[in-house]
């Protein structure tokens, strides 16, 4: 169950900058500034955290209950702006709704930040608190900011981007349920924090599909034409 929860870190992380793809360059800097604001507001709880507090939380079956209503409604929020994006871009209908979807932030994000910093903490245990937060903050925005916009330059078909959008979500939805229908998730040892080169490794493969479906579909349309 440890592999399908680092698989589903990555894929939320991953559905965040798509959707910040959607937004303007100005827009995703605040989203990184305010992910930047959140890790240093709750570095002092990610402190207190040990690794048993963490593994009974993620045992605990209210918790767990409460994790998938989080994902449903992130994914649920996701699948209807990713319709209401495709109605606007072949029908030019664009409504209240489709505007406060388009800005409504990726919620998961962020437990998903305070997740990772904890771990940051056990993984560099040798390095003060606030050196680690600063860094994990940096590499962050970095990421939202750059992710956004590679995205955006690789990949400037809104229809694709969309497509690719909401089968992530779909497939967030899938192992939310995985993770949260099982009282018995089993979390790594204190000697084995989250392997953050397994969550690089799978990050890569993931962008490597990506490109390689990309490049597919563009060879094929040109092949057809």
């Amino acid at each position: 169950m440890q592999l399908v929860l680092n698989i589903l870190l990555v894929f939320i992380l991953i559905n965040a900058v798509l959707k910040f793809s959607f937004w303007k360059l100005w827009q995703v800097a605040a989203a990184a500034v305010l992910s930047v604001v959140f890790l240093f507001w709750a570095y002092p709880y990610a402190m207190e955290q040990s690794q048993v507090t963490i593994q009974n939380a993620l045992e605990t079956p209210s918790i767990l209950s409460n994790i998938a209503v989080l994902v449903t409604i992130e994914v649920a929020l996701c699948i209807v702006f990713c319709f209401s994006e495709l109605k606007g871009l072949f029908f030019a209908e664009k409504n209240r709704w489709n505007t406060f979807l388009k800005a409504c932030p990726a919620l998961l994000m962020f437990p998903v930040l305070f997740y990772l910093l904890t771990q940051s903490f056990f993984y560099f245990s040798g390095m003060d608190f606030f050196t680690i937060t600063m860094l994990f903050s940096a590499g962050s925005a970095l990421f939202i900011i750059g992710g956004a916009w590679c995205i955006q330059a690789f990949f400037p078909e809104r229809d694709f981007r969309i497509e690719v959008h909401l089968l992530t979500s779909l497939f967030i939805g899938i192992l939310g349920l995985i993770i949260t229908s099982s009282s018995n998730l089993i979390y790594v040892p204190k000697s084995e924090p989250v392997s953050f080169k397994f969550l690089g490794i799978a990050f890569i493969i993931f962008i490597g599909i990506f490109i390689l479906g990309m490049m597919i579909n563009r060879w094929y349309w040109k092949l057809k034409r």
